[in-house]
């Protein structure tokens, strides 16, 4: 992810584990969140049914021509992951996902 943050763990309720691993710390990433993009409208494909097989990357690339935007789809239904969906469950597509990463990313970086 671009700009991507990042955190330092270093409690000593975690004293047992960074011994078992030989280290004094972890890193790790936090989650994005989305709260910039509240509130705002997204135009979508005619929506279609998770069919056996379907994933998010699977269905960014057969959309979008590549697997990078599965997190629009997971978006704009409200399932952060394949396991989220169960077979028959509409699924709605965002038309143009640049517009969700764009307006995410000029949110993010003030411009």
């Amino acid at each position: 992810y671009k700009n991507q943050r990042t955190a330092v763990i270093q409690h000593d309720s975690y004293k047992e584990i960074f011994e078992k691993r030989g280290v004094d710390f972890m890193k790790i990433r936090r989650t994005i969140t989305f709260e910039d993009l509240q509130g705002v409208n997204i135009r979508i494909d005619n929506p279609r049914r998770w069919r056996v097989g379907d994933s998010l990357y699977k269905l960014s690339y057969e959309y979008y021509g590549r697997i990078d935007y599965w997190w629009t789809i997971a978006l704009v239904n409200n399932k952060p992951t394949d396991a989220h969906f169960s077979f028959g469950d509409e699924i709605k597509i965002p038309l143009n996902p640049d517009v969700l990463n764009n307006l995410l990313e000029s949110r993010r970086t003030g411009r």
